[in-house]
């Protein structure tokens, strides 16, 4: 008996403010669906608008997830993260993805969200590995001409060979010559990342420290970077550029496709109702005819049942 009272009583209500907080949660799921939606609808002419905007900043996002990436543009905008289309070495290519964090709550949000990520996207750094391969030989270079550790002998024998006598100073001379290079990168680059770039002198400063260590290590990044302001024409390294005539033509195709969409869609509904209609129709004609037919099937065997007079 006690087990049945169990089984048999009802769970208990939720709270009010169980109830709050699934309203709360189902109003938010909402708001972000419609976000989706209308992201969805404008996702290309986002993508345009930005590409069109900062390429530089698209390509430094790039690099930033692919170090190969030499030219970029943004492929489609999500409420939770960017696509990124990147070309390397050509033929390679990436698609890479840009998590946004926290997700986007509006779609006039999208433009000062992903600007706001310049610095970010052109702060200093190196192509790895011709970094390390030219600050391996500056140091070669370097401990060969002023240390006599064993490990840079293989140095002074190549200097040796090339210069013969005169290798000490063969050595020098490429020491100097090498720093002095590395000196005139260093101010090459802090007048492209401060004047070109206009970037914060944190970030001028970090450009020029790390070119005057590794040389075209870092100069190279940061003249890709560079130069994605200056692609020209329509589309060029993959990254489009619209004038506002071809933008506003854009959008008067696009409103005039809407329009489109919107009255096929209304003379399919308008047909689907006619169809429903006369499917209806004809059922109930059909529900008429069965009862007839019911009617006379009855009248029929009651007249069988009369005695024959």
């Amino acid at each position: 008996h006690s087990m049945a009272s169990t089984e048999g009583e009802l769970p208990a209500a939720p709270s009010a403010d169980e109830e709050r907080v699934a309203l709360e949660a189902a109003a938010r799921r909402v708001d972000e669906m419609k976000v989706e939606k209308a992201l969805g609808e404008q996702s290309l002419e986002l993508s345009r608008e930005l590409n069109a905007a900062d390429p530089q900043l698209i390509l430094g996002l790039a690099t930033l997830l692919w170090p190969g990436a030499r030219c970029a543009r943004v492929t489609g905008v999500m409420r939770d993260k960017l696509l990124i289309g990147a070309m390397g070495q050509s033929p390679i290519r990436e698609e890479l993805v840009w998590p946004l964090e926290p997700p986007l709550e509006d779609v006039d949000e999208v433009k000062p969200r992903i600007l706001a990520l310049r610095h970010q996207a052109l702060a200093p750094g190196f192509d790895t590995m011709r970094a390390f391969g030219l600050l391996a030989l500056t140091v070669a270079l370097f401990g060969a001409r002023y240390t006599s550790l064993h490990m840079f002998e293989g140095v002074r024998e190549i200097s040796r060979t090339i210069f013969g006598e005169h290798a000490q100073q063969g050595m020098e001379f490429f020491v100097h010559f090498t720093w002095s290079v590395h000196a005139a990168e260093a101010a090459y680059a802090y007048g492209v990342a401060k004047t070109n770039l206009n970037l914060p002198f944190e970030h001028a400063l970090g450009w020029t420290l790390r070119t005057f260590l590794v040389g075209y290590g870092a100069l190279g990044r940061l003249r890709r970077l560079h130069n994605a302001r200056t692609l020209v024409s329509m589309e060029t390294c993959g990254v489009t550029f619209w004038t506002p005539e071809e933008m506003a033509s854009a959008r008067e195709q696009r409103a005039q496709m809407k329009e489109r969409r919107k009255a096929a869609e209304k003379k399919m509904a308008e047909q689907a109702e006619k169809r429903a209609a006369a499917e209806a129709a004809a059922a109930a004609k059909a529900s008429e005819e069965a009862a007839a037919a019911a009617a006379q099937s009855v009248e029929d065997d009651m007249d069988e049942d009369d005695p024959i007079e």
